[in-house]
C-alpha cells in the first residue's frame, strides 16, 4: 500500500468518552503525512495520528512524517486522556521530521512502542500533561532508534523516557544527539534501556534529575553512555 495524506486541518472527535483519534492507519506500508495539522483529539485513548497495527493487520513498514502539528486541546468538559500528538506501534523504519506535540491530556508528545529503526529530528513536545504527561517516550521493544535536534518542555513529568518495562523487551540501541529538556515536572531524561547514547544538548530547570539512569527489569547494569 502508498498512502499520502497532505494538507488541511483535521479535527478530532471530542464529545463522550470514544476513541477519536485525529488520522489512524493499521498495517499500512509506505505512509507519507505531512504538511497539516491535527488537533482536538480528546475522547478515551485517542492521539492525534496513530500509525500501528492491529489484531487483524500487518506490521507497518515505511513511515514518514514531515511538518505535523499535533495540538491535542482538552476543553474541561470531555473525558480525559490518555491522548498522544503521534503514536507509532509495531512498526518498522519509522521517519519524522518537523513535528510538534502539544497539549496531550494524560499522555506523550510523541511515542514509540515496538518499532525498529527509527529516526526523529527537529521535533518539539510541549505541555504534554497529567498522569503519564511525558515529551518523548521511547517504549519497550523498540531498537535503533535516534532523537536529534529535539525539545521537550513544560511535560507533567519527564522530557525524554526511554523505558523498560517489567517483563518486556526494552529499548534498546537508542541515540539522543543535541536535544534539550527543560520546565519539566520530573527529570529531563530517564534512560531506563540498554545501550543508549547521549551526546550535546542540555537539561535546566526540571523539578527532580537532569538526566536519570535508571536498570534493566533483572536489576542488571545497562550500558549507556553520556558525552
Amino acid at each position: 500500500t502508498d498512502i499520502e495524506i497532505q494538507g488541511g486541518i483535521w479535527d478530532g472527535n471530542t464529545s463522550g468518552g470514544s476513541t477519536s483519534n485525529g488520522i489512524a492507519l493499521f498495517g499500512t506500508n509506505n505512509q507519507y503525512i505531512h504538511d497539516l495539522t491535527v488537533q482536538n483529539c480528546g475522547g478515551l485513548a485517542s492521539h492525534g495520528i496513530y500509525l500501528g497495527t492491529n489484531s487483524s493487520s500487518f506490521i507497518s513498514d515505511g513511515i514518514y512524517v514531515d511538518n505535523v502539528f499535533c495540538d491535542n486541546n482538552y476543553l474541561g468538559n470531555e473525558i480525559a486522556g490518555p491522548t498522544t500528538g503521534l503514536f507509532t506501534e509495531s512498526a518498522r523504519n519509522v521517519n519524522v521530521s518537523n513535528f510538534i506535540g502539544k497539549n496531550a491530556v494524560d499522555g506523550r508528545g510523541l511515542a514509540f512502542t515496538n518499532v525498529w529503526r527509527g529516526h526523529i529530528s527537529n521535533a518539539h513536545a510541549i505541555h504534554n500533561i497529567g498522569g503519564t504527561g511525558r515529551g518523548f517516550d521511547i517504549g519497550y521493544g523498540s531498537h535503533d532508534v535516534s532523537l536529534v535536534n529535539c525539545f521537550a518542555t513544560g511535560s507533567s513529568l519527564d522530557g525524554f523516557v526511554i523505558a523498560d518495562s517489567p517483563g518486556t523487551d526494552p529499548a534498546d540501541r537508542t541515540q539522543i544527539v543535541n536535544c534539550h529538556a527543560y520546565n519539566n515536572g520530573n527529570n529531563g531524561f530517564v534512560v531506563g534501556g540498554n545501550e543508549c547514547t547521549i551526546m550535546g544538548g542540555s537539561a535546566y530547570n526540571n523539578a527532580f534529575n537532569g538526566v536519570r539512569i535508571s536498570v534493566d527489569q533483572n536489576h542488571n547494569v545497562i550500558s549507556w553512555m553520556v558525552c
